[in-house]
């Protein structure tokens, strides 16, 4: 299981070197407000997924991992609910806004399709094909895009909000072409089974409109209160976000069908273990990542344009605020797959009303947008961590684990601020010392199991 899970890391990290490459086209080439526009249209198609189709996704890891064939279930969903209110919202967007935000809403669909046959492929192990369809096909497809249209100058709202439905569609297509019939052997769902089925989707939905709204509609917000050049700037700063989900994401998306498994046999000590786990790994690499980011956030910034450079402070805020988010691990998966569904969307409801509160609060600040940002992961975090330790039977990681973490990366940024470096000096400094704490921390942690495995090579 640790092999899919770093291989889940790997695959990821470089679906964020193919994200972060066209953000880069886009806003360089382009213009920091044609990459407000483009965020604003990406969070339009992904709140529309959020809010009405992602249960699908943990419906599919719980269902399939307790042996059921979903197939026929799937189809109604698609067919008469997904399709339906997709067409709905897309003649309202298209006639009250714009034709590219009814494009925006369909594009949404392509991202559920994606979300439920890639959570299939995942539920019957098959990582390689799930995590090659979900994080790498679209993004070759926007990256590869993206460059043609700087090439001939052809950036505008338009090419770029076609481009991302049309990395959608190739992913879809992969999963389309490369699946093959992997629930044949399972069980038929009664009517009573669908109906169970329904109601846990609408549970598990629940929690995602409340994810929805948290995770896009910041940038929703910002664009129509502070305009495309505000929106902007946040989207590239929540970079940020979007690095450290790449790690967190994926590991803890391997685990949803173990974590059911594992609660339906009652092995409460295999959670925990499995849980800690996840902690520690996605630490060792979330830790030299925040090290870059707070470390030299101005050339980071600088690289996808130099209007951005004054905006370091709020990259670094970022930072530590995305850096609790991961902290106490991937507390809502655990809860939804453990039958704690209505605690995962309540507190997470809890902490929508706090962001928008907070925003309420501060607006006009400048900052408005990143303190509500910050509320919300502050209640979502802690408020779940007591159920989170409830269900493993104590705090994820021990003392001596969170010293042996938190040591070598206060090490290394201090050497980052002490050497006094500026500009890209301090970047590639941070990014050494970044790749160096990687191998630390990794060592510190997986020694053994990595001796033992190079023995067993050597002895074949």
């Amino acid at each position: 299981m640790k092999g899919a899970l770093i291989l889940s890391m790997v695959v990821k990290a470089l679906g964020a070197v193919l994200e972060i490459g066209s953000q880069v086209i886009i806003t360089r080439f382009g213009s920091v407000e044609l990459f407000g526009e483009y965020s604003f249209m990406v969070s339009v198609a992904e709140i529309v997924c959020w809010v009405f189709f992602s249960g699908i996704v943990k419906t599919n890891a719980f269902w399939i991992a307790n042996g059921y064939d979903l197939r026929p279930w799937r189809k109604k969903f698609f067919v008469f609910y997904a399709l339906p209110v997709v067409i709905i919202l897309a003649m309202l967007l298209g006639l009250g806004y714009s034709a590219l935000a009814a494009l925006a809403v369909f594009a949404g669909l392509g991202y559920a399709l994606q979300m439920d046959f890639s959570s299939i492929s995942l539920a019957f192990k098959r990582y390689k094909f799930f995590l090659t369809g979900e994080y790498v096909v679209s993004r070759i497809v926007i990256l590869f895009g993206a460059l043609t249209l700087s090439f001939f100058d052809a950036l505008n709202e338009a090419s770029v909000v076609v481009l991302y439905a049309l990395g959608y569609i190739a992913s879809v297509s992969f999963f389309i072409i490369g699946g093959h019939g992997s629930e044949g052997g399972l069980k038929h769902l009664s009517e009573q089974n669908e109906r169970g089925l329904a109601r846990q989707t609408a549970i598990f939905q629940a929690t995602d409109v409340a994810n929805g709204l948290v995770n896009q509609a910041p940038t929703i917000i910002q664009y129509a209160f502070a305009g495309a050049f505000q929106a902007g700037v946040l989207s590239v700063v929540l970079v940020t976000k979007k690095i450290i989900s790449f790690v967190a994401g994926p590991t803890a998306k391997v685990y949803l069908p173990e974590f059911a498994r594992l609660y339906g046999e009652k092995d409460f000590e295999g959670l925990k273990r499995v849980y800690s786990d996840i902690v520690v790994l996605q630490l060792c690499f979330v830790l030299p990542i925040c090290l870059v980011m707070i470390g030299a956030p101005d050339a980071i910034l600088s690289i996808y344009n130099p209007q951005l450079e004054q905006y370091g402070s709020y990259m670094q805020f970022a930072s530590v605020i995305f850096f609790v988010m991961v902290l106490f691990g991937p507390q809502g998966n655990l809860l939804s797959m453990t039958g704690r569904e209505r605690i995962e969307a309540g507190t997470k409801g809890v902490s929508l009303v706090a962001m928008i509160v907070t925003m309420a609060a501060t607006f006009g600040d400048p900052l408005f947008v990143m303190y509500g940002i910050a509320a919300q992961v502050i209640v979502d975090s802690f408020g779940k961590l007591w159920f989170v330790t409830r269900a493993v039977g104590g705090f994820p990681i021990g003392v001596s684990s969170a010293f042996k973490l938190v040591l070598p990366f206060a090490l290394c940024l201090g050497v980052v601020e002490l050497a006094g470096f500026s500009g890209i000096l301090r970047l590639v400094l941070a990014l050494v010392l970044a790749c160096v704490l990687c191998v630390v921390l990794v060592l510190l942690f997986y020694w053994k199991e990595i001796k033992e495995r190079l023995k067993g090579r050597l002895l074949r």
